[in-house]
């Protein structure tokens, strides 16, 4: 009896999974935010920023600064291009990241919020922590496949842009941890992140100042490196990759342990 309980438990779960992950690609709002965002940071940043290497003339003689000396037989432009890939590139991918993550969250939250369905959630046969753990898995599997997308694209633009200007390609160690490890861990941020901000929010557009608390120490530590103040290495970029998963795995269980109906309710 006990055993059929939990298998008819497994099956609600199963199905309010899928039905919540399917319902995103059915809202269209939320699409086209998600595709502006794309097109933005995928296509039109890199192209402009390889444009603006094509056509870059220094006239201050200043261009190979000493932190980049391992580029002494780069042109100016193949220099301009190859701080490109190596700094600007992951900004772009984990802002896009975050921007992904708050929406996909905001799709899974808000929008039950937007719809006063939350009270008739609450009556499911699931309880609080399961209803917000199946709805975090589900903006993290869309999350997770659109990041996946954005990252193909980023990387093939990137690399055309290699090519055309002769440089290194973009498939380094460094660009493979930010990719393969970093990403993930800052999309279930950015979800976690948005859900905790969801009982103030009631527009998916507020949910984007997630950037702000998630996003920002990236962009300072990328653009730091692309002035020429320091340095991101490999080994730093684990570190970072850790304090992410300690991030989530705290956010994970200390939102669980505190998740009611009182509080679900507080947000629709």
């Amino acid at each position: 009896m006990e055993k059929n309980a939990k298998k008819k438990l497994l099956g609600i779960r199963s199905e309010y999974l899928a039905q919540n992950i399917k319902y995103f690609w059915k809202q269209k709002n939320y699409i086209a935010v998600i595709s502006s965002i794309l097109v933005v940071f995928d296509l039109v940043l890199p192209i402009i920023y390889l444009l603006a290497a094509c056509f870059y003339k220094d006239t201050t003689g200043n261009v190979n600064i000493r932190m980049y000396e391992r580029y002494k037989d780069f042109t100016d432009n193949q220099l301009i291009y190859s701080l490109f890939i190596s700094s600007l590139t992951p900004m772009l991918l984990f802002v896009a990241s975050v921007l992904i993550g708050a929406c996909t969250s905001a799709s899974s939250f808000i929008t039950e919020k937007e719809r006063s369905s939350m009270q008739t959630l609450i009556y499911a046969p699931i309880s609080p922590s399961t209803m917000f753990s199946v709805k975090v898995a589900s903006a993290f599997v869309n999350a997770l496949i659109i990041s996946v997308g954005s990252a193909l694209i980023l990387t093939i633009v990137s690399t055309v842009g290699c090519l055309v200007m002769s440089v290194p390609q973009i498939f380094t160690l460094s660009y493979i941890i930010e990719s393969l490890l970093i990403m993930p861990a800052l999309l279930m941020l950015s979800i976690l992140v948005t859900f905790l901000m969801n009982v103030k929010v009631k527009r998916v557009m507020s949910s984007f100042s997630t950037v702000g608390y998630v996003g920002l120490p990236f962009i300072l530590f990328y653009i730091g490196e692309f002035t020429g103040l320091f340095r991101i290495t490999n080994a730093f970029l684990v570190f970072i990759f850790i304090v992410l998963l300690i991030a989530d795995f705290s956010l994970i269980v200390y939102i669980r342990r505190n998740v009611s109906s009182k509080k679900l309710l507080g947000m629709a």
